[in-house]
C-alpha cells in the first residue's frame, strides 16, 4: 500500500473528499514533497492568478481599466516568479510575496467598492488551496509554513479582486473550475507521481 502524506490528504479534504489510507510518508518523502508543493504553488497557482489579471487588463473589464496602471504592475509580478522560485532563497520569496500582498491589499482598498458575495467566497477558496499545504506542514513539526501562508494570502487577494472585475459569467465560470477544481487535482497528482525516497 502505497503511504499517505498529510499534504495530499489536506487537499482532498479541501475538495470534501476522503483521504487516502495507508502506511505514514517517511520525513524525507515529505520533505520533498513539500519542495514541489511550494514551487507548484508559485510557479503554477500563483502564476495562474497573475496571468489571469492580465487576462482581465486585455478584456477591458470597466473596473480593469479604471485601474489598469496599478493593475497592470501587478500582473506583471508574473513575469519575475519563475527566477524566485527556481533560484530565489527564502527570503527573496518571503519578499516577493511581501511585496505583491501590499499591492494587492493596497488595490483593493483603493476600488472602494462593495464586494460581492462571489469575490467573498473566491478570496475563501483561492486561500484554501495553500493553507491545505500550509497546514500539513504545521502538521509536521518540521517543515515551515511561512510560504505556503503568504501565497494563500496573495492568492486570496487576487481571486477577489478578479471576481470584481470580472464581468463575462462563461469566463467566471470557467476560472471557478480551473482555479478551485483542476488546479489542486493537478497538485494531488503531482505529489502521487513524486517516487518514494528511501528512509533518511
Amino acid at each position: 500500500m502505497a503511504p499517505t502524506s498529510p499534504i495530499i490528504n489536506n487537499l482532498l479534504d479541501s475538495l470534501d473528499e476522503a483521504p487516502l489510507s495507508g502506511p505514514d510518508a517517511n520525513p524525507t518523502a515529505l520533505l520533498w514533497q513539500s519542495g514541489v508543493a511550494v514551487q507548484w504553488l508559485l510557479q503554477d497557482y500563483l502564476f495562474s492568478w497573475l496571468e489571469l489579471c492580465q487576462g482581465a487588463i486585455k478584456c477591458e473589464y470597466p473596473q480593469a481599466v479604471a485601474y489598469r496602471i496599478r493593475l497592470q504592475a501587478i500582473a506583471n509580478m508574473r513575469l519575475d516568479i519563475g527566477e524566485i522560485a527556481n533560484n530565489g532563497s527564502a527570503w527573496d520569496k518571503v519578499r516577493f510575496l511581501g511585496s505583491l500582498e501590499t499591492f494587492l491589499r493596497s488595490l483593493a482598498k483603493g476600488m472602494a467598492t462593495s464586494p460581492t458575495s462571489l469575490a467573498l467566497q473566491w478570496g475563501i477558496n483561492a486561500r484554501d488551496i495553500p493553507m491545505a499545504v500550509s497546514h500539513a506542514f504545521k502538521e509536521t513539526d518540521f517543515l515551515d509554513d511561512g510560504l505556503p501562508k503568504m501565497i494563500g494570502d496573495c492568492s486570496m487577494l487576487l481571486a477577489f479582486l478578479l471576481a470584481q472585475i470580472v464581468e463575462d459569467e462563461g469566463v467566471l465560470e470557467e476560472i471557478d473550475e480551473r482555479m478551485f477544481s483542476s488546479k489542486p487535482r493537478a497538485l494531488i497528482e503531482l505529489l502521487q507521481s513524486i517516487p518514494a525516497p528511501p528512509e533518511a
